[in-house]
This record gives structure tokens, C-alpha cells and sequence, in this order.
């Protein structure tokens, strides 16, 4: 094999430590595909390039941070409840039910929000709303004839769903007044030793509510809500209009 001479060799040498030194600046001199990908979503939307998959990953943290907040809030309430109107036994004649006393009624709330409306002043927030409420207590009853039933235990159910929009002020964000609107239907049946005493008749109503929400930590939030119930038909002449103030406690800040 025929030596190179050496000025041959020299010169390849040469051209291949250029070679190198050229790619290795140029490999220095290119952006990592993250640092890329930031340049460019700090630039103009036109020039985004949503085919570059670091750029995709930027985007999907990006939403995953915004989107850390569930779109629902979980909450339960406490109120007094009054039963009022007519109760009717198995033959027919009737009691007063507002002879009963006030008892506490526990309320479990369940809130979607949907898409939010942001506005230079504040945030408005729509939602859908499903509520279950529950009390239960013994009572002595007396009829018009004067008969007394003892030991029975009237029980109230209430459940209801609606919409409700609320507002986050941008000054006061840890707080969220709402209004909304709803349906219900109330159920209250009677358990007693004697048959003559036991019944269970329905009701439904409208109901409007006022709220405000404060926020705690986090996901936890303290509200009040005032509740105006309506009744508009009715198989027994059972009354559930009250005006009831309940306070409890929520977990999701739903936006």
C-alpha cells in the first residue's frame, strides 16, 4: 500500500478537524427542542408550530395547571325545617302538621360549573345544581276529634335541582355571590304503630336561593344560602313555603 505523502495527510487532517469544529458549533448553536418550544409560544400565535412535540408538551402543562381546579364542588348544609299544612290519615280526616316543632335539616349539594364568562370587573360563573335534603323526629299527633297518636315518627325528604349564577369579583377573589332558580319535590311520610296514622304524601315547589361563598384554602370553602320555597302542585295540602338560612361547608372551587 502506498503511503499518503505528508502534506496530503496534513491537509485531510485539517478538513476533518473542520468538519468537526463546524458541526459541533452548529449542534451548540441550535436551540433544545424545550427552549424551541418556549420561544415559541412566547411569539405570535401565527407563528406557533403545534407540530412540534415539546411544543405540545408546553401547551399540555400549560393546561393541566390551569385545569387543576375540578369543575364541580361537593357541600353540605345544615338548616331548621319546619313541616307546616295538612296531614290526612288512612280515613280520610286530617291533622295540622304545624303542630310539629322546628327540627334541623342536613342538606347535601352537588354543583357543576359550566363555561365561565370573564369580564374586566369579575368572572361569572353559570352552574347546575341537584340538592337532597333529610329530617326526621318523633311526634305526638292530635286530630281534629281530639284523638292523640303517640309514638310515631314523621320524616321529610326534599330534593331539588336548579341553576344558579354566580360572579368572582376580580378585587375580591376568595369570594362568589350567586342567585339561582330551582325545582323540587318534597315527600313526607309518617311511620306509627297504628295504620290509621301512617301516610306519604308529595309536594313539588320552586324555589329561589341566594348565596355567598367564601373561599377557605384550597378547595374548601365556607357559604350561606337563603332558600324560598313555593309550592304549585300538590296531592296532600302539605306547605313547604319557608324561608330557611343554611351554612355549611364546600370542597371544589369548580373554576
Amino acid at each position: 500500500m502506498k503511503a499518503l505523502p505528508v502534506g496530503t495527510g496534513g491537509t485531510f487532517l485539517c478538513v476533518v478537524f473542520a468538519f468537526a469544529l463546524g458541526f459541533g458549533m452548529s449542534a451548540w448553536a441550535t436551540p433544545k427542542p424545550r427552549d424551541q418550544a418556549l420561544r415559541e409560544l412566547s411569539q405570535a400565535p401565527a407563528t406557533i408550530q403545534p407540530q412540534s412535540p415539546a411544543t405540545v408538551e408546553i401547551r399540555q402543562d400549560i393546561l393541566a395547571r390551569e385545569e387543576a381546579h375540578s369543575p364541580w364542588s361537593l357541600g353540605l348544609f345544615v338548616q331548621f325545617f319546619e313541616p307546616g299544612g295538612l296531614g290526612s290519615q288512612r280515613g280520610g280526616s286530617e291533622y295540622q302538621l304545624n303542630q310539629l316543632k322546628p327540627t334541623s335539616m342536613f342538606r347535601l349539594e352537588g354543583r357543576w360549573y359550566l363555561d365561565s364568562v370573564t369580564k374586566a370587573s369579575a368572572t361569572w360563573l353559570p352552574q347546575v345544581t341537584a340538592q337532597a335534603s333529610y329530617s326526621s323526629q318523633d311526634v305526638n299527633l292530635t286530630t281534629a276529634t281530639g284523638f292523640r297518636y303517640q309514638h310515631t315518627r314523621l320524616s321529610t325528604l326534599l330534593t331539588s335541582t336548579g341553576f344558579r349564577l354566580g360572579l368572582r369579583p376580580k378585587g375580591w377573589p376568595t369570594l362568589e355571590p350567586a342567585v339561582g332558580l330551582g325545582l323540587g319535590q318534597a315527600l313526607n311520610f309518617q311511620t306509627s304503630k297504628s295504620d290509621s296514622a301512617t301516610f306519604s304524601k308529595s309536594n313539588s315547589y320552586w324555589s329561589m336561593t341566594a348565596a355567598l361563598r367564601w373561599f377557605l384554602l384550597g378547595q374548601w370553602s365556607m357559604e350561606m344560602q337563603l332558600e324560598s320555597r313555593s309550592p304549585f302542585a300538590s296531592t296532600a295540602k302539605v306547605d313547604v313555603q319557608h324561608t330557611n338560612l343554611m351554612i355549611g361547608v364546600n370542597w371544589g372551587r369548580g373554576q
